[in-house]
């Protein structure tokens, strides 16, 4: 199953943790990436979530405020992916859009419960939601993605 991940770079430390559960469980992560800055990021942001079967919304005190990942997050409901939310840190609220949606909550860490309802079957955690549900996002988000930074976090992999 491929998986694509949003997250925003100075999130790694908490991302990184879930990062490994997902290689050490034999995903295809989206993870890591380099874009090069001659590239066409948004075309090629758009591919890689059109060729994953779930997108992955980490919840953490950066990833949702970037103006990428919330554009990353409208290309996933628009191209009609299933999305799982995973909050990674205790107090933090989805944007507007995931409110209500369920949630593997990873924010006490790697528990057996968080495990289980994050591992026992995306089927039970992932929506699909209405392209016009979308949150509204710039055209051209400020900054560059966290797929666009050099990732020199290491993962178990």
């Amino acid at each position: 199953m491929k998986l694509f991940l949003c997250y925003e770079h100075a999130d790694l430390p908490l991302v990184i943790p879930l990062v490994d559960i997902l290689l050490y469980s034999q995903f295809d992560v989206w993870f890591g990436q380099k874009l090069q800055p001659d590239q066409n990021w948004k075309k090629d942001l758009r591919r890689a979530i059109g060729q994953s079967d779930v997108f992955i919304y980490t919840l953490a005190p950066l990833s949702v405020q970037s103006e990428w990942c919330l554009w990353e997050l409208a290309q996933a409901i628009r191209m009609a992916r299933p999305i799982v939310p995973v909050l990674l840190y205790g107090g933090v609220e989805p944007p507007d859009v995931l409110r209500g949606v369920p949630v593997a909550d990873f924010s006490n860490g790697q528990t057996p419960r968080a495990l289980a309802l994050f591992m026992g079957g995306f089927h039970r955690v992932a929506v699909t939601l209405l392209p016009e549900s979308a949150p509204p996002v710039s055209f051209t988000p400020n900054g560059i993605p966290a797929h666009a930074v050099p990732c020199t976090a290491q993962v178990a992999g």
